[in-house]
């Protein structure tokens, strides 16, 4: 009876297509994983002149996942701290909206134009849901004030709208930009179609009726 039952668990995954696998969300990185180590954004603290600075990057999942991590090409500035803050954001009106999950502290980024391939890696410990079609934004900011990290271009040319802002709610928008580099990993999750989900319900109904039928008479 157990490996009935356990047949037909697998048959109902497989039925459903309930099943999962690790993905790359979105990437603009080469296939070598390398950026432009020399062409860059500074993300800068209040303390550190003309003014602070944060950017921000948008990217539309083609499918539903959960998210896993975000990699990014970056790189600190000699005579300045280089602590990170990233977030993943919704998007209002095609705008950096509401945080969806902000990431612990990054540092320890190599030197500017000393690496092209280096990524700081943002690990999700919520694991959101990120939805198919939908708009959302990865939001760079110095995590102190005396903090200057640069943020590469990608090499691939890879275009999209450049969004910074002075550290307010007030975002600046250039389309055509060159993209900053980053990759976001997910696990797919595979929505089952009606006629999965019905050919399942029934694979249950019979494996109750099996086991209606095998139990002993008193």
């Amino acid at each position: 009876m157990r490996q009935t039952l356990s047949a037909a668990v697998i048959g109902l995954a497989a039925l459903t297509g309930l099943t999962a696998h690790a993905a790359t969300v979105y990437s603009n990185l080469s296939g070598t994983g390398t950026y432009t180590g020399f062409s860059a954004i500074s993300i800068r603290g209040a303390n550190v002149p003309p003014n602070s600075l944060r950017a921000a990057v948008s990217f539309t999942p083609a499918q539903n996942y959960t998210l896993d991590s975000i990699e990014l090409g970056v790189s600190s500035d000699t005579n300045f701290t280089d602590n990170l803050t990233v977030t993943l954001a919704a998007s209002d009106s095609g705008l950096p909206g509401a945080g969806i999950e902000t990431f612990g502290v990054l540092s320890g980024f190599p030197e500017f134009n000393t690496s092209d391939s280096f990524l700081a890696t943002a690990t999700s410990a919520a694991n959101p849901l990120l939805q198919a079609g939908v708009e959302y934004f990865v939001i760079l900011e110095a995590a102190d004030p005396d903090s200057k990290i640069k943020w590469h271009n990608n090499n691939q040319g890879a275009t999209g709208r450049f969004l910074q802002s002075g550290g307010g709610a007030f975002w600046t928008t250039a389309p055509g930009s060159p993209e900053f580099v980053f990759r976001v990993n997910g696990t797919a999750v595979i929505v089952p179609t009606p006629t999965a989900v019905a050919a399942g319900a029934a694979l249950l109904g019979l494996l109750g009726l099996t086991r209606v039928r095998r139990r002993p008479s008193a």
